[in-house]
């Protein structure tokens, strides 16, 4: 991955930001089961995306903790190949296993425009390493593909989390909730590197990631933090979600729950280790960042492929 920013951060008075943003990855090895909250474990293929995002992006802040953003921007052409990489991990290709998909239907994958608006109310007191405030976002997104009008969609994502601190702070407590919803243009879909996903380190983290795509997602989050040392906490997490193709349809049938080790500092966490159960067996995880590090928020390009 490269990418490069312009951005003017203090207009008005550091009120306004605005900026420009060019990104281009090269991702070989994408985890794909499939579309459908009853997609076969089985069924585990990957997929290679290149491709490159520019955007333009501004963000008023009317108070400290509060930011209106807004952004468009344009995807070229992203290539999906066959998986690649100096590590392969022998799952065939997902064109093998869905050969009927949209977007293998194409020789080619069109340009995107894409746009969103978004409203953050941010009171978090550190975003790496959160121990008091909370997250609430709400956000609404555009994505048209450019000349063959079969990708266009929108999506809507809704957000909150808080973080509770207790006994001077030795003691978190953390709940959290994502609701993410998509609506395609009449006779159009959602190409599957666009779906939704439910999977892994940021979500649940029981499963492989990326292991869930469909539509629309729903997830909860509950987490209890105990300060071992002065750098080290244990963690003891629950969490369930899924997805589906209509939102009347969602459920919380995924269910996830663990411990963990978190390595920190006073403002961000540097390491952690989660073991996690879910109906699909166990995970053992090994992160550099916080689990709840909200990323999405702060992106500015587009997430292509979508990462939960």
């Amino acid at each position: 991955m490269a990418q490069a920013r312009v951005e003017l951060p203090t207009l008005a008075r550091s009120r306004i930001t605005a900026g420009a943003q060019l990104r281009w990855q090269d991702l070989t090895q994408v985890t794909y089961f499939g579309a459908g909250p009853e997609s076969l474990e089985s069924d585990r293929s990957e997929y290679r995306m290149e491709s490159a995002n520019i955007v333009g992006y501004v963000t008023g802040k009317p108070t400290q903790w509060l930011s209106i953003k807004g952004k468009l921007g344009w995807i070229t052409r992203p290539s999906i190949q066959a998986p690649s990489g100096t590590f392969p991990r022998g799952y065939p290709d997902t064109r093998t296993l869905f050969p009927d998909d949209p977007v293998y239907q194409l020789d080619q994958q069109p340009n995107f425009l894409h746009g969103e608006v978004a409203i953050v109310a941010d009171t978090r007191d550190h975003r790496a390493y959160p121990s008091e405030g909370g997250l609430y976002q709400a956000s609404w997104s555009r994505y048209a593909d450019r000349g063959i009008d079969q990708f266009g969609f929108h999506r809507y994502e809704a957000e909150a989390a808080h973080f509770i601190p207790v006994s001077s702070h030795r003691i978190v407590l953390f709940a959290h909730g994502w609701l993410a919803g998509s609506r395609a243009d009449e006779g159009q879909v959602v190409p599957f590197y666009l779906l939704p996903a439910l999977g892994g380190s940021g979500s649940l983290r029981s499963y492989t990631s990326y292991r869930f795509h469909d539509r629309n997602l729903v997830l909860i989050n509950a987490e209890a933090r105990v300060r071992l040392f002065t750098h080290v906490d244990w963690a003891l997490f629950a969490e369930a979600g899924n997805v589906a193709p209509k939102i009347g349809e969602l459920n919380f049938d995924r269910q996830s729950y663990g411990m963990g080790f978190r390595l920190h500092t006073r403002q961000a966490t540097v390491a952690r280790m989660d073991v996690a159960h879910g109906d699909e067996g166990w995970q053992v995880l090994f992160r550099v960042n916080d689990p709840f590090r909200f990323s999405r928020v702060s992106r500015r390009t587009a997430a292509i492929p979508f990462v939960p």
